[in-house]
């Protein structure tokens, strides 16, 4: 089965689940404060679950040189695009809100259920331990550094609206220190490393209950992405010369720029495609729900994840082709 196939099948999938939150919206299925609690729940509880399910798999016990090598390529990413996302998002002129957004948008990808089909495909499922790698450096991020972002988007809010008084919004996102970073997200992280090195083994009844609340946070976050849609000018997603930009340096100048400038750096090439097509990877849904929860509320996030979305079809298969 082609990339291109795999890549079209994965939209497909994630955009019948927008559609379905779409439909949710319009229908008034589910209330304003109801779709916040929605986003909360996916944050607190449902993808930090996703993280603890992501090391439980048999198949963990790889070669050490080999995850040496994966965590070096792990925090090579993270750390390229935490500065394309601070460079690139001064790039765009935004508004100081937007600019948050943009931000966020760089670093946080779809590593999990984009990458994971869309590699396997092209390596085998023996790839799949070293993308859990990536996904413990985007949760240990979106929690710690994603969360200290959105709290930034928040105070401007505040600052917009009440001339810098806090209220309620405004004391959750200025709450900071250490205890700003004990949140569920981080727990799971660490839960998440320490089971994956010291192997503990856990009961198949917890290992169950894991995999399944894990396995709620794609649909619940789709569906989130589809009621804020149905929220804006449907022209709005496809009219902004801006997102249109921004998804240029995202899917195609920052992958083959990667694959240009970090080549030598890998002695395995599964290891280097998986690093490369990381960068390819559409914007993550989770980033939505983290405005929701700690910054402003409604956000560019959810027009930015359904274009970088749709174009990924095209750019995946040219990124894959150009640069592997």
């Amino acid at each position: 089965m082609s990339e291109g196939f795999i890549v079209f099948q994965r939209i497909l999938v994630l955009l019948a689940m927008v559609l379905l939150g779409f439909l949710v919206g319009k229908k008034r299925w589910v209330s304003d404060s109801g779709y916040r609690q929605i986003s909360g729940l996916v944050v607190n509880i449902f993808n930090p679950m996703l993280v603890i399910t992501g090391v439980l798999s048999d198949t963990l016990k790889v070669d050490s040189g080999m995850i040496f090598e994966n965590l070096r390529g792990v925090a090579l990413y993270f750390a390229v695009m935490i500065l394309v996302g601070m460079l690139g998002s001064r790039l765009l002129f935004p508004s100081d809100r937007e600019r948050c957004q943009y931000q966020l948008m760089y670093v946080f990808s779809n590593v999990g259920f984009m990458g994971i089909p869309v590699i396997s495909g092209l390596f085998g499922m023996e790839c799949v331990i070293y993308i859990t790698f990536y996904m413990l450096g985007f949760n240990l991020l979106l929690y710690t550094y994603g969360i200290a972002v959105a709290r930034k988007d928040g105070r401007v809010e505040n600052d917009a609206t009440d001339g810098g008084k806090k209220n309620g919004k405004g004391d959750k996102s200025d709450s900071g220190g250490w205890r700003g970073l004990l949140n569920s997200g981080v727990v799971a992280c660490i839960a998440a490393i320490v089971i994956f090195v010291f192997q503990i083994p856990l009961p198949d009844a917890a290992v169950s209950f894991f995999d399944y609340m894990g396995n709620a946070t794609i649909p619940l976050s789709m569906i989130v992405i589809g009621i804020s849609i149905g929220k804006m000018p449907f022209r709005k997603i496809f009219s902004s010369a801006r997102m249109y930009f921004f998804c240029a340096v995202k899917l195609l100048v920052a992958p083959l720029a990667a694959a240009f400038l970090f080549r030598g750096l890998f002695s395995s090439e599964m290891l280097f495609g998986i690093f490369v097509l990381m960068f390819s990877m559409p914007v993550g849904s989770i980033v939505t729900m983290i405005f929701n929860e700690y910054g402003r509320g409604e956000t560019i996030c959810s027009q930015g994840i359904v274009l970088s979305t749709l174009l990924s079809l095209i750019t995946i298969p040219v990124v894959a082709a150009l640069a592997l």
